[in-house]
């Protein structure tokens, strides 16, 4: 038997026994039979679903319409112009292109290909409409309006906007006349997240923008396929077998778009994001495509504040040529540069943009940072690598200076702090932390040196809810990540645990006592999640009393209480953990920072003014539970925390 299927077999004995146990039935007794029935079905059900072994946090998603086929064989017209349409929206600041057209047309092949026996595109919309079967129907579109109108740029990275699409559909019967004209509508007021893509710039990630018009495309397209039985009744299913015929061509201003996306961070050599005159800067620009064919030329261009162009000009030769992306494909280039002595005080501009040889340019960023003459009291600024590093260590394109040799101890650090000030549906007792307690901790991140601001991330009260959590570990933190990760999780917050079975789940904003655990985040996925990310190390920090589950009724379980697993995610045996578990021993902390508070140089038991995290956890010892035990002598041990 395969390690897969012992390990689905035990997940399904697993579920017999907690369903059983909760149904209240005892095998080797007679059991009323609606229970009997109620189990069973529910057995069924539980084992359709069985076959998944990978925990993980889960995500929402919705299904598309599994409605069954229409008998009808729709050929689009598209309008001359319709799937070359773009659109310009506002993204955070800057431009972003829509390609509309693509996205319409794509969305009308797609929703007809799931509800219509069979659908085809007529490339040139002039041309006569020849005899059809008689359930074969020609509908053809018109663009009428478009907009992405921006409304607010709200907190914690959400945009509000209003999506309007309005498109014209004539619908043709088989012998080529017209038998109707309809307009398909759309407007509705959207919430997207979009995450800035560094602390730095005004940009943000554009996917959603995307995303929420493809949505609008896809309700015309089901819109205009709910009028056909309206139009035409209800004709006999095609003879002709769908399944094998070939996929529509659709019309597209090129063959394949092109789809690239870039990050940007710029650093100086003291961190601080003043850039002084004579001081060394570092921009590093990583760019991915993502689209399904390769982009065999694409150039690097900066423009901006004349000063800080001319800082990376003159020591490397701009525009800058990228490699050879494949599908998929990240590269990542840095290039050093150095202002001069003498620059004027004031804001400066750095505007960084993306160009590929063919198709429209990926957008840009915009970078902002204060120019400040260099002081004349003060050695020069020392040059990039003498400062704590927060970019990963990847492979860089050929600049003009030659890449210099990363410190072996230098890791990129990134720090996720999550704080329940309140609770949505709060319980007298119900343990939350202060916005200054989250304040502090952060603080005592910024003075180790290596933890940068842009790479601190904090989620607080109603903006700690279970999908805000998913969302900061999985799209911001995680990605980010890197082979040399050092990468803190600390929750403050309520903890609560499965009477039956001892599971542990901490409690996100919209959590209660007596809310289903499906509602909760499991310690155990969150554990399993945090071994399988890309980092060196993950140290988990959890200041969480712990209460037992109550039933639907409002009463604890006291009968087959089991103690609380806090370790039940984690891997046992390891010489070198990918995650430590500090959880802290006292019901409430008197110190504001406790679990942190050694970075602050009480864990430096060596004195050499660097504290690691063999030094970290020895200083907790007596504070905390830590999860596994590290061994002295591992590599990871070794690794600075605080310099």
């Amino acid at each position: 038997m395969s390690a897969s299927v012992e390990s689905e077999v035990k997940w399904n004995q697993e579920v017999h026994t907690f369903v059983a146990s909760s149904l209240g039935i005892r095998y080797g007794t007679a059991m009323n039979l609606r229970f009997i029935i109620a189990y069973c079905l529910l057995i069924l059900w539980l084992l359709g679903i069985g076959g998944c072994t990978n925990f993980h946090l889960p995500r929402f998603s919705f299904e598309e319409d599994a409605s069954p086929r229409l008998p009808f064989v729709v050929r689009f017209l598209f309008d001359p112009g319709l799937p070359q349409a773009t659109l310009q929206v506002d993204a955070c600041g800057l431009s972003h292109t829509i390609r509309s057209g693509e996205i319409i047309t794509q969305a009308f092949v797609t929703i007809g290909q799931k509800r219509l026996a069979s659908v085809e595109v007529i490339p040139n919309a002039g041309r006569s409409l020849p005899a059809q079967a008689p359930n074969n129907v020609t509908v053809q579109l018109a663009l009428r309006h478009q907009a992405f109108k921006r409304i607010d740029q709200g907190q914690e990275d959400q945009y509000q906007a209003q999506v309007e699409l309005e498109l014209l559909a004539i619908y043709f019967d088989a012998q080529g006349q017209k038998r109707a004209e309809i307009p398909l509508r759309y407007s509705r007021r959207v919430n997207m997240w979009t995450p800035e893509l560094s602390s730095q710039s005004i940009s943000c990630a554009a996917g959603q923008f995307d995303s929420e018009f493809e949505e609008a495309a896809r309700q015309l397209a089901r819109d205009m396929i709910a009028a056909l039985p309206q139009l035409y009744g209800q004709p006999p299913a095609p003879t002709t077998t769908v399944q094998h015929s070939a996929p529509p061509v659709l019309p597209q201003p090129h063959a394949e778009p092109l789809r690239l996306s870039f990050r940007t961070l710029l650093q100086d050599a003291n961190n601080n994001f003043v850039l002084e005159g004579g001081e060394t800067l570092v921009l590093t620009i990583e760019v991915t495509n993502k689209g399904s064919m390769p982009i065999s030329s694409a150039t690097i261009e900066l423009s901006g504040t004349p000063q800080l162009v001319q800082a990376f000009a003159q020591v490397a030769d701009l525009p800058l040529r990228l490699p050879t992306l494949q599908p998929g494909e990240t590269t990542t280039t840095e290039i050093r540069g150095r202002l001069p002595k003498m620059v004027k005080g004031g804001r400066g501009e750095l505007i960084v943009s993306v160009v590929p040889t063919e198709g429209p340019p990926a957008g840009s960023h915009k970078i902002f940072a204060e120019l400040q003459p260099a002081q004349t009291t003060a050695s020069p600024p020392g040059d990039i690598r003498q400062a704590p590093a927060s970019r990963p260590a990847l492979r860089s394109a050929a600049v003009k200076s030659a890449p210099s040799q990363q410190d072996s101890a230098d890791f990129p650090y990134l720090a996720l702090l999550i704080g329940l000030d309140a609770y949505r549906d709060p319980w007298p007792g119900a343990y939350t932390i202060s916005s200054g307690h989250m304040t502090a901790l952060a603080d005592t991140l910024r003075t180790t040196g290596l933890f940068v601001d842009q790479h601190i991330r904090i989620l607080q009260g109603a903006h700690a809810t279970r999908t805000d959590i998913e969302e900061a570990l999985f799209s911001w933190a995680i990605p980010r990540m890197s082979p040399n990760t050092v990468f803190i999780l600390y929750y403050a917050g309520q903890a609560v645990t499965h009477p039956t079975t001892g599971e542990v789940y901490l409690m996100p904003y919209e959590g209660s006592l007596s809310v289903s655990p499906k509602r909760l985040i499991s310690l155990r996925a969150l554990q399993r999640a945090l071994a399988k990310a890309p980092a060196r190390v993950t140290l988990l920090f959890l200041e969480t009393p712990v209460l037992p589950l109550l039933q639907a009724s409002g009463h604890i379980r006291e009968n087959g209480k089991a103690p609380a697993r806090w370790k039940s995610g984690l891997r046992r045996g390891s010489r070198t953990p990918h995650v430590i578990q500090i959880r802290q021993a006292t019901e409430r902390s008197h110190d504001p920072a406790a679990l942190l508070a050694g970075l602050l140089g009480r864990a430096d038991n060596n004195h050499d003014g660097t504290i690691t995290v063999a030094e970290l956890l020895h200083d907790l010892r007596h504070v905390a539970v830590i999860s596994p035990s590290l061994d002295p002598k591992a590599p990871i041990g070794a690794i600075p925390l605080s310099r």
